[in-house]
């Protein structure tokens, strides 16, 4: 096929294209584990399972309580890995915004 053919396709071009398409690929796959390697370790955070100062997750902005759970149930952090109870406090503990009026 003589090289000025619009259907010819060059050696250099095709690993161009596939170098492209694998990157677009390694993105995609990065961002969907992305989401749940993204919280830390209890350890790391210097996690302990009481208050400190009065204040405690059960209060943090970051604390997620379960659909239906109540005052004292177990919930999720959004930056803490694992069960999380409200009674606990961490170093990232952030106070939860005021609605506005």
């Amino acid at each position: 096929m003589p090289a000025d053919d619009p259907r010819h396709f060059d050696r250099r071009h095709i690993l161009r294209r596939g170098g492209v398409l694998f990157a677009f690929g390694a993105a995609l796959t990065t961002a969907s584990h992305a989401t749940a390697a993204s919280k830390v370790s209890k350890e790391f955070v210097k996690y302990q399972y009481s208050p400190k100062d009065g204040l405690s997750c059960g209060v943090c902005a970051s604390f997620v309580l379960p659909d239906g759970g109540t005052n004292g149930a177990t919930g999720t952090c959004k930056i803490v890995e694992g069960p999380i109870p409200q009674t606990g406090w961490c170093e990232f503990f952030s106070k939860p915004r005021r609605p506005a009026p």
